[in-house]
């Protein structure tokens, strides 16, 4: 089983480096992916099922 973490919030969806971390966690091919802060449209483009909460304001 592979797992992977990250945390890609501070790169914007529309941005290269969100585009390239989404493209390099793809090719990971986790069975189990948590991303510990990140926009929900790039963790949309992952597909599957996501659980979030709000931040704090």
């Amino acid at each position: 089983m592979r797992i992977v973490n990250w945390n890609i919030e501070r790169h914007a969806p529309s941005k290269w480096r969100a585009k390239s971390l989404l493209a390099e966690i793809a090719e990971l091919d986790p069975d189990v992916l948590c991303l510990t802060e990140a926009w929900e449209e790039s963790a949309a483009a992952l597909g599957g099922h996501a659980i979030s909460a709000p931040g704090a304001l």
